[in-house]
């Protein structure tokens, strides 16, 4: 596994996050215009419309599916890294993984929480050197 397999999870949430605001941002738009005819809308509805809040309703039906199909993929993913890190057995550096790579803290927070005389740096590097130690080649 590399890091940047394992950074997968941190990058899926800050996906999710950013469309959920741009869903949020669609439902004000939405709401701020008069009521809209779903039938219209919604696959399989009768009629058409070029009705521009339509056409953002019919954008956050999308961007809906996005976040639910995203959503899907980081359960598969925290999963995966779970399975992963379980496999280590070092126990310090089980925890550093997990700290670090599936409740995303940041280095300060993992050496924190590891304690033992721990400092950002050395946390780190022992994430470093066992990745490098079990590289696939």
């Amino acid at each position: 596994m590399t890091y940047k397999e394992l950074s997968q999870l941190y990058w899926l949430k800050k996906e999710i996050a950013r469309e959920e605001e741009r869903l949020a941002e669609l439902r004000q738009q939405i709401q701020a215009v008069a009521p809209v005819n779903y039938d219209k809308v919604i696959p399989g509805g009768k009629g058409k419309s070029d009705n521009s809040q339509e056409n953002a309703i019919i954008r956050l039906l999308d961007l809906e599916k996005s976040i639910d199909e995203k959503r899907d993929k980081c359960i598969e993913e925290l999963q995966r890294l779970e399975t992963w890190i379980g496999a280590i057995e070092d126990s310090e550096t089980r925890q550093i993984f997990r700290l670090r790579f599936i409740n995303n803290y940041s280095w300060v927070k993992v050496a924190r929480l590891v304690g033992g005389n721990n400092t950002e740096s050395s946390v780190r590097q022992i994430c470093h050197r066992y990745l490098k130690a079990n590289k696939k080649n």
